[in-house]
């Protein structure tokens, strides 16, 4: 098989969604050859190619083969495009690269390991670093390296196994986004909790995203099942996301780039025959009967509004396990402080409070006024793990103010 390196004839570091003159060059090239030709993308990063129609084009040619780096994502992403337009599969190979340590020193990078080092503040139990004090931005390997081999001597001295890395809004190049999830799920495999915040939530979604989702789209519908009936017990409450039906998929396999269109409190009622089963609420009349009343004078809520999902099992996601193509469900834990609920209760002396609750605190007041079965284990998860996430942002956030980092 031919071998074409593309920067030789194409001299960019990246192809974004919208180049079609990439392609188009690369699909002329195919009209002198009469073999299969392997197109090698060494060093160029490829941003969503599956998207492009002029892409589409070019990989409809059989004998086109791919070769690409670091970017497990990319490869199953554009093998699922095939899959799903009836083309042969099996034509585009991911190699992840190794950073090679030189056996000499690299001065430049001895010294930002160092610098990073030296800017990490120590609060309660947990590292803070703040990433523009020692860099502009993040864009290759060898920043990723320097971050990494930062961490773990930081971690042997300190013996400290925690550590907040805050990238404000520091531009973060899409296939080091990859890189760093997969340095995050390294040191959680090695006992050390990393987070990375982002002012950019395209950023931080996406590296939770690969962090989560690593493997997650060769899951075989059995086994997601097998995950299912794992994690969640019968009456699990949640919230159920549904994606708008595009033809396109994201690099995760979901339709409508994963943006939710729906978003409803939901219970999990379990799986038969392959379909997963859901009851919703409808958000126009998920309140309690007092704060329906209240806000509706004097008005009657009797019921609930409710609305029945089901969905083959490939469809859906779960929580961090694995994505769906049309659907999510996660827990109702609340990851922002901008989410608390109002609501209105009545203490003991009759009197009517207005009140600030969580997400979680929220849902289990509404199913409660309408004495709605729900597994009350998983609920009362969700309210603690909303809390301590809560509190560290507090923390976080006067450890800011007070010029702590």
């Amino acid at each position: 098989m031919k071998t074409i390196k593309v920067s030789d004839i194409y001299n960019v570091t990246q192809i974004s969604r919208t180049n079609s003159d990439a392609w188009e060059r690369l699909y002329k090239l195919m009209e002198n050859e009469t073999e299969d030709v392997l197109f090698d993308f060494k060093d160029i990063n490829l941003e969503e190619p599956w998207n492009n129609e002029a892409f589409k084009k070019f990989i409809g040619n059989e004998r086109v083969h791919m070769k690409i780096y670091s970017s497990e994502k990319i490869k199953d992403t554009i093998e699922l495009a095939c899959k799903l337009g009836n083309l042969k599969t099996g034509r585009v190979i991911n190699e992840d690269e190794i950073v090679e340590v030189e056996p000499v020193k690299d001065l430049k990078q001895e010294k930002l390991i160092q610098n990073i080092v030296n800017n990490i503040s120590i609060v309660e139990d947990t590292g803070m670093l703040y990433m523009p004090d020692v860099a502009s931005q993040i864009t290759n390997h060898s920043t990723v390296t320097a971050l990494e081999k930062a961490i773990v001597g930081f971690a042997e001295t300190t013996h400290i196994k925690k550590l907040a890395i805050d990238t404000e809004t520091m531009f973060i190049q899409v296939n080091i986004i990859e890189l760093l999830a997969n340095m995050i799920g390294k040191f959680k495999s090695q006992g050390i909790d990393v987070i990375i915040m982002s002012r950019d939530p395209d950023i931080s979604g996406k590296i939770n995203m690969y962090r989560c989702f690593s493997g997650s789209r060769k899951l075989t519908p059995r086994e997601r099942i097998k995950i299912f009936k794992e994690t969640l017990q019968p009456n699990t409450v949640g919230m159920l996301s549904k994606f708008k039906d595009t033809r396109r998929v994201d690099e995760f396999g979901r339709k409508g780039d994963g943006k939710p269109i729906m978003c409803r409190v939901a219970i999990y009622k379990g799986i038969k025959n392959g379909q997963v089963h859901f009851i919703t609420f409808n958000g126009k009349y998920f309140f309690t009967k007092l704060h329906y009343s209240l806000d509706h004078d004097g008005e009657e809520l009797k019921n609930l509004v409710t609305e029945h999902y089901s969905m083959p099992v490939e469809q859906v996601g779960l929580t961090d396990k694995f994505t769906g193509l049309l659907y999510h469900f996660n827990l109702p834990i609340q990851y922002s402080k901008d989410d608390y609920i109002q609501s209105y209760c009545e203490d003991e002396d009759g009197v009517i409070r207005q009140v600030q609750l969580t997400l979680p605190q929220y849902i289990k007041m509404v199913l409660d006024s309408f004495g709605v079965m729900y597994n009350g284990a998983s609920l009362i998860y969700a309210i603690t793990k909303t809390r301590d996430f809560l509190d560290k942002l507090d923390r976080m956030e006067y450890i800011n103010d007070n010029n702590y980092i």
